[in-house]
């Protein structure tokens, strides 16, 4: 889902660049920003024990990251790397909960895209 950047950016968003390599955020890390890949590849990575890596999804421009642990106070439940170099949007939780009381149609977008993800979530369990 792709929040316009204009919007992002009337609500306070800030530019980021990572390098390819990049760790964005960690798996058990606390989530403070709603993050939109402006340009760029990510990988959503979960590495075992033995330092196996797992990759979820890959992420590709326009896609929102880590966004659910926003919602309840939850912690990530995966690595975020940019696969190559990458340019994010990143928005504080308490503008982005702003933003979507305030645009009812981005918040259904935001829902259903939440709704798809568990769901594919729930398949893979």
């Amino acid at each position: 889902m792709m929040i316009q950047p204009e919007l992002l950016l009337k609500y306070g968003a800030t530019v980021k660049d990572v390098h390819k390599g990049e760790i964005i955020y960690r798996e058990g890390e606390q989530s403070v920003f709603y993050l939109q890949l402006k340009t760029g590849l990510v990988k959503w990575v979960h590495i075992d024990e033995e330092g196996k890596e797992f990759i979820h999804e890959m992420l590709a421009q326009g896609d929102s990251i880590g966004e659910s642990p926003l919602f309840g106070n939850h912690l990530y439940d995966v690595t975020a790397v940019a696969e190559e170099n990458s340019t994010l949007y990143r928005l504080k939780y308490s503008a982005f909960q702003q933003l979507l009381e305030e645009h009812p149609a981005v918040h259904f977008d935001f829902t259903s895209l939440l709704s798809r993800r568990l769901h594919m979530k729930l398949l893979l369990a």
